[in-house]
Order: structure tokens, then sequence, then C-alpha cells
């Protein structure tokens, strides 16, 4: 894993603790980082780690994708 991947991973997972989207609710405030609601367990939390992890691979598995194909692209030229 380089910094690149790391930073997508982290900006994944903060995304699902902080942000309300389809199938997610945000469990902590993106300003105060404190917890929206009263009981949040860490089953709750580790959830949105999870979900970011997979949204992390799956755009990472999309840049390495366009990569690729942009080197064969390129190397038609």
């Amino acid at each position: 894993m380089d910094n690149k991947e790391r930073n997508i991973i982290k900006k994944k997972i903060l995304k699902c603790l902080t942000e309300d989207f389809a199938n997610n609710q945000a469990l902590f405030d993106k300003k105060g980082g404190w917890q929206v609601f009263n009981g949040t367990d860490l089953t709750m939390v580790m959830d949105a780690v999870v979900l970011g992890l997979e949204l992390a691979k799956n755009d990472i598995n999309e840049q390495q994708v366009t990569a690729k194909g942009n080197e064969k692209f390129d190397s038609w030229k």
C-alpha cells in the first residue's frame, strides 16, 4: 500500500463515519468529531469502517484498471 492508497482509505472511512448517504448513517459530527447518537457502539463504528474499506477498494481498483487501460492506449501510439 502506498501513500495515495492510504489517503483514499482514510478519506472513505471518514466519509462513512461522518456523512449520511444511501444505506449509511453518520455516527460522528464532521466538524466537531463528537458522536451524533447516544449509544453509538463499537459494532456500529466497525460496520462504517468496513463500508469505508469496501468503497476504497472499489476506487483503488477503478484507478488501477484505468491506469492499465491508459498504458495499453499509450502503447498504440
